[in-house]
């Protein structure tokens, strides 16, 4: 797993039990997989993906990076794949395992838990399919690894499931950030009434917590 950093700053590499814990743990509930595969739009992409170009599967060798449920391996499998290996990073695997054994795929393919960096292979793949984007096409951190398993293990004549990505960036303004500022202006507010009444009353001064009070706003 590539090694990531607390917000862009150069503080060194996050621990690595830490960064699986914050990040993957969400991947390994059921509930999260169901939002993900009720998303009409993104399964017709893929499954369309899929079955309209099965000439890129039969017989050949598939990796699916990041498998999660397993859906994207089995539909590999379907369409006529020769072996499929499917890497998850959490134990979502089990299910996935046992999804798998119940469309009676087993032999095709091949559940693996552990991260896409560190898996080996016994082959190269003829094709590697991975559902990586999240928001802002980014969002879910896993393009990293896909580019690992592309350099790794991806024949020099394979092909990607998605090969290409575009992102569209405009600005806009957002009522959310006036709103942000408003609540900000009024808790500083409030803050400053606070000390006045504080030194008033009881004669103490606090003035002096108010970059702390300031920054746990921020």
């Amino acid at each position: 797993m590539a090694s990531r950093t607390n917000g862009g700053s150069s503080n060194g590499p996050v621990d690595k039990g830490a960064d699986f814990a914050n990040y993957f743990c969400t991947y390994a509930f059921l509930y999260h997989q169901k939002e993900m595969l009720s998303d009409r739009v993104r399964m017709d992409a893929y499954y369309n993906a899929v079955f309209q170009n099965k000439h890129h599967f039969q017989g050949k060798a598939v990796l699916d990076v990041g498998t999660g449920s397993g859906i994207l391996a089995i539909w590999s499998a379907q369409a006529g794949a020769r072996k499929v290996y499917a890497v998850e990073a959490t134990k979502m695997s089990e299910h996935a395992r046992t999804l798998v054994q119940a469309n009676n795929l087993q032999d095709i393919v091949e559940v693996i838990e552990g991260s896409m960096e560190e898996v080996v292979l016994p082959e190269k793949v003829d094709v590697i399919i991975s559902e990586w984007m999240g928001y802002f096409l980014l969002r879910e951190s896993m393009f990293d690894s896909v580019i690992c398993a592309r350099d790794r293990w991806l024949k020099p004549s394979g092909v990607m499931y998605p090969s290409h990505a575009r992102m569209w960036v405009g600005p806009i303004r957002s009522g959310l950030v006036d709103q942000k500022k408003n609540d900000y202006e009024a808790a500083m507010d409030d803050w400053y009434g606070f000390l006045e009444d504080t030194k008033d009353y009881y004669g103490v001064d606090m003035s002096v917590l108010t970059r702390p009070f300031s920054n746990e706003l921020s």
